[in-house]
């Protein structure tokens, strides 16, 4: 859009140039708007750097920055956090830091002294009225002290408020969460639950699992490619004691330099022993799927987050569900919750473990539904389906209730997947529920075909 502008302007002024030589009058009449407005958006530009305490060339540096990949990335940054991000030195990352800092207190300052107001307001307007009666709660001065749970209030992007929750958690103190600046969206409040750190979580537990004496076997801890790999957004990190505390001292390895116990390390492995290896893999596999719940409670115990094999997310009366892995869950979850708005009986399940796969586990929460769509972000080039599908479709076989199993392919390369997709889907599996008959294995969804 920029350069149109600059197109467009140049246009201007060569029809400009054209008036002026046939006629000086005219021209003078048609440079004055130009002049007007750009004397007008250098006095909006001055006055917008003034109330945030920049100088006229640091805002015209922060938009310069919005208009790169830094305004693709987070559109909605305030040019105090653009400008500390890409400062080009300590001094200039400094400065806006104590700037944003002087501008935070007086914005809560001022949102204090509001709600001052407002209280003293309702209590001159309303004397001994409550603000809100909840159904069933006792009225004033009947005993009623509150459900004795703590109230705790936190808001985006703010790392002590994630880091008391923890706490609150490890300690299982129950307590009530209420978001500030969610426009009560729930999809706001999974947004800030649910981030980058689950996959930091993963390559914490990870190492346990993959050094633990009944295991010993590699561990491999992935994320959405360009979903989360390249897109910007605030981690909490885990306090670097706590971490070494859960990990613990490194186990004792053999040594190729013992020489009273000798090992091979790196050979070939033929067919006289190859065998027997891969035997020994899938049993150390078989003892994961008890290894890794522990881990897993361990791990709440230490930092308050609990992670199971998957995630269920509305199924407990699904008549239609969607199996998916990774960061396309949060939009799954928005088209569940709205759809259930509207009557329709659906839910999610998020694997969160595909190796060891939790067969047993996986096979009661899929009988329920009469239909199951499988979400594919990877193309099995079989001619047939994705490499989830066969999976899924292997562990219900058993299953006394086996539910109509259909897969879809997405997003493939990292494009983006929109609620409407997703709808979509839900559309064809509750379509399939109410004929109780499968009309196809595979479809794609959001390619133009």
């Amino acid at each position: 859009m920029k350069h149109a502008a600059i197109c467009f302007a140049a246009i201007l002024a060569a029809v400009a140039g054209t008036a002026s030589a046939q006629s000086a009058p005219v021209a003078s009449s048609r440079t004055v708007p130009a002049q007007v407005q750009n004397s007008s958006d250098a006095a909006l530009d001055e006055r917008l750097a003034r109330d945030w305490g920049l100088r006229p060339e640091e805002w015209a540096r922060y938009r310069q920055l919005m208009q790169g990949p830094l305004g693709i990335y987070s559109p909605n940054l305030d040019p105090l956090t653009a400008l500390g991000i890409e400062a080009r030195s300590d001094e200039e990352r400094n400065r806006y830091a104590e700037l944003q800092v002087q501008a935070e207190s007086k914005r809560v300052g001022k949102t204090l002294a509001y709600q001052r107001a407002y209280d003293a307001a309702w209590k001159r307007l309303y004397p001994g009225q409550q603000r809100v009666n909840m159904p069933g709660a006792k009225v004033p001065g009947a005993g009623n002290r509150g459900s004795g749970r703590l109230a705790v209030f936190v808001k985006a992007e703010c790392p002590p408020c994630e880091q008391r929750v923890r706490q609150l958690q490890a300690a299982g103190t129950a307590f009530d969460l209420y978001m500030v600046g969610s426009r009560q969206e729930d999809a706001r409040i999974r947004q800030w639950a649910g981030k980058h750190d689950e996959a930091l979580h993963y390559s914490r537990q990870a190492v346990r699992i993959a050094e633990h004496p009944d295991v010993l076997l590699p561990a491999m801890v992935t994320t959405d490619g360009f979903i989360l790999s390249h897109c910007l957004e605030d981690l909490s990190l885990l306090p670097d004691e706590a971490v070494r505390n859960f990990i613990g001292k490194q186990p004792p390895r053999p040594s190729l330099l013992t020489f009273e116990a000798p090992i091979t390390l790196g050979a070939l492995d033929l067919q006289d022993y190859y065998f027997e290896h891969r035997r020994q893999i899938a049993e150390a596999m078989t003892r994961a799927l008890d290894i890794i719940p522990r881990i897993a409670d361990e791990f709440a115990i230490a930092f308050g987050r609990s992670y199971g094999f998957f995630e269920e997310y509305r199924m407990e009366d699904a008549e239609a569900a969607v199996v998916v892995i990774g960061s396309t869950t949060g939009t799954v979850k928005d088209v569940v919750d709205r759809l259930r708005n509207t009557g329709k009986k659906v839910g999610c399940l998020k694997l969160r473990i595909l190796r060891p796969l939790p067969v047993e586990h996986l096979r009661q929460a899929l009988s329920k539904p009469a239909v199951v769509g499988v979400l594919d972000r990877a193309d099995g080039l079989n001619a047939f389906c994705g490499p989830l599908y066969p999976e899924v479709a292997a562990i219900l076989y058993d299953a006394p209730k086996r539910p109509i199993l259909q897969d879809y392919i997405y997003g493939l390369g990292g494009r983006d997947v929109r609620p409407e997709h997703i709808e979509d889907v839900f559309a064809d599996l509750l379509s399939t529920a109410s004929t109780g008959k499968k009309t196809q294995t595979l479809r794609y969804i959001g390619v133009r075909e």
